[in-house]
């Protein structure tokens, strides 16, 4: 461990790394830090503020600690033939990265001379001296955290120091902060399909040696002995740590975290250990596999991941990618070969999910929340392939967690992915969707939010999937594309007031759209099969500025009644435009100038309306037999 002579006055604090396999090493101070003055010998007692370090964490699951403003410290003062002194001090000096901090510390009565012993600790609970001992009470339950800013606001992570023999005349020393436990997190995803009850979340020994490895669990409050550096009464540990639920119910769909901070004992490992999950009536849930056997570090941030998918509870496999490229190199062949859920974090290229794709045949579940991906793009074809394109798909795929900052899903990315059901939530910062982007994912349900910033929707993307809800289309497309939502199961569709065209086969059978279908005023252009088969539509509003309207686009709309009306700037209608729409009362045509008959343009028999001064024309134009023409009333 790496020191440096620095003043008494001065404390340097540590920060948490990252590392792999789920783990975050908390490394060694830094010890630079600015040499100060001696310091005065005189008594003072700062006031008792809240105190706290600042924990984030950081993308890769890194947890840094930085001090915050107002962050004290205890202090115990032991010295041969004297009383124990307790005294606590407050920070007031902060570096520029908040990583180092300076602390105003008097020396009390009966210390101005000779040699003392100075033992400190940050967080934690009460600091007790008796005598010449000093210890300190650890965190009261320390798994009620539900956050991580819980564990920050409660200071439960505890660093400690002893410096010892200290010159009372010439008080300068090395004080290098260590930890006296480490950081555990567990994330457990529902993606069963109803909620799960819960309350309390446990890692339980799987065996019943009774190894007690776990100290300061169920009410916590244990001591440790600073002049030792010793936990007291290690024979009380047991063989589980506990972590109390945020709330009674987790939904499907949804995930919860939960935190702690547990001492390490020394010489103990953790044994294979299973998850165990209790409700408020005592049901019992417990995974049906293990985590693997670990010795841990004081100073490390362990997570575990875990899924409910409504029958059973499992370990997730968790891998972090340092470097992009070398996912094949993290996992065994084994391991590809049998992993079906995976969470993933660091950073991907397109490298990494061919290896997803190729060489993981039976991975279903896929969390790439905390990934950055090369270009912030899902590559093209990561785990489908376009349409009659020689080339390999996922078929087993079913989950997908999108990354937080992607910006662009690739050409044909999950297309045919044939039992893909869930995608996350769109994030917030996708600007494109590329072409065939989920074509043909048939089990692809849920409601479909398009980020407001997308300004890219490509053709087929999201063609014969089943997508519900209320669609509604970002201002930053201006022309629906072909076939982009061919077959899906709106119940509405909200257009913007900038959009100038709707292609071909758009929305085709998107039978569960009712109501009125309202086309807005800046759109020119309806192109073939836009809305055909939409047989929920009931009404239809065609706006102002409408000039064509292609083949079959509203073909067999047989439940829109009322009046369909045509704007002056209506050109053309292609053939069988609105053939099937059976129980329009009328159509109504607000030009003077008729457009061309095409064939089987308006259902037969069905009144059109037009204006008086056009009625001959129209006749002449169309003839009697199809529709009886008349003046708008």
């Amino acid at each position: 461990m790496k020191k440096k002579l620095l003043p008494l006055v001065t404390i340097v604090i540590m920060t948490f790394f990252g590392a792999c396999n789920n783990e975050e090493l908390l490394p060694e101070a830094n010890s630079e830090t600015q040499q100060s003055q001696t310091i005065k010998l005189t008594a003072s007692m700062p006031e008792k503020p809240n105190t706290r370090v600042g924990l984030e964490r950081k993308m890769d699951n890194v947890i840094e600690l930085t001090w915050q403003d107002g962050d004290e410290l205890q202090l115990a003062f032991v010295k041969e033939g004297a009383t124990t002194i307790k005294q606590t001090v407050e920070v007031n000096n902060i570096s520029s990265d908040r990583k180092s901090a300076q602390f105003d510390v008097t020396l009390p009565t009966g210390f101005e001379t000779g040699n003392f012993n100075l033992y400190g600790v940050y967080g934690g609970g009460e600091l007790s001296v008796l005598g010449d001992k000093a210890t300190v009470k650890l965190p009261v339950n320390p798994g009620s955290a539900t956050s991580l800013e819980d564990i920050e606001s409660r200071k439960d992570v505890m660093l400690h120091f002893a410096s010892k023999n200290i010159n009372a005349t010439n008080p300068e020393v090395s004080v290098l902060f260590e930890h006296l436990g480490s950081l555990i997190s567990i994330t457990l995803m529902n993606t069963g399909t109803e909620s799960l009850d819960l309350q309390e979340a446990k890692l339980v020994e799987d065996n019943s040696a009774n190894t007690q490895w776990a100290y300061n669990n169920g009410e916590g409050g244990k001591t440790f002995d600073l002049e030792s550096g010793a936990f007291q009464n290690p024979e009380s540990a047991a063989n589980w740590i506990s972590f109390e639920a945020g709330v009674n119910t987790l939904a499907a769909g949804k995930s919860i975290t939960f935190w702690g901070w547990y001492p390490i004992l020394p010489e103990k490992g953790w044994p294979e250990l299973k998850l165990v999950l209790e409700d408020a009536n005592n049901n019992v849930k417990t995974s049906s596999n293990n985590k693997e056997a670990k010795t841990p570090t004081a100073g490390k941030s362990y997570y575990f991941y875990a899924d409910w998918d409504g029958s059973q509870l499992n370990f997730v496999q968790t891998v972090y990618v340092e470097t992009m490229g070398t996912l094949g190199t993290l996992l065994s062949d084994t391991q590809k070969a049998s992993i079906k859920k995976l969470i993933l974090k660091g950073q991907l290229n397109q490298d990494d999910f061919e290896v997803l794709k190729l060489d993981m045949p039976n991975l279903t579940y896929i969390d790439l929340k905390d990934v950055t991906v090369e270009d912030n793009k899902i590559p093209d074809n990561a785990f489908g392939k376009e349409y009659n394109k020689p080339g390999t798909v996922n078929t087993k795929i079913t989950t997908v967690v999108l990354p937080d900052n992607l910006e662009t899903i690739g050409y044909a990315a999950f297309s045919d992915c044939a039992n893909l059901t869930t995608i996350t939530p769109l994030p917030s910062g996708l600007k494109r969707i590329e072409d065939w982007a989920f074509w043909n994912c048939k089990k692809l349900v849920g409601e479909l939010e398009l980020p407001a910033g997308l300004t890219f929707l490509g053709v087929r993307a999201f063609q014969n999937a089943q997508l519900s809800g209320i669609l509604t289309i970002p201002i930053g497309i201006k022309a629906i594309p072909h076939s982009v939502f061919y077959l899906n199961q709106f119940t509405d569709i909200v257009f913007h007031d900038e959009i100038t065209s709707i292609g071909n086969s758009a929305f085709i059978r998107c039978q569960k759209v009712t109501g009125t279908l309202v086309i807005p005023n800046s759109v020119t252009t309806i192109s073939d099969k836009a809305f055909a088969v939409c047989d929920g539509i009931t009404g239809l509003d065609l706006g102002d500025n409408v000039q064509t309207i292609g083949t079959i686009a509203f073909e067999n709309c047989k439940l829109i009644s009322g009046k369909v009306v045509f704007p002056e700037t209506l050109t053309a209608i292609a053939n069988k435009g609105f053939i099937g729409c059976v129980n329009v009362d009328a159509f109504q045509f607000k030009s003077t100038t008729p457009i061309t008959y095409t064939s089987e343009m308006l259902p037969i028999g069905i009144p059109v309306e037009v204006p008086a001064s056009a009625v001959a024309d129209y006749i002449a134009a169309w003839g009697e037999s199809r529709h009886d023409i008349t003046a708008i009333p």
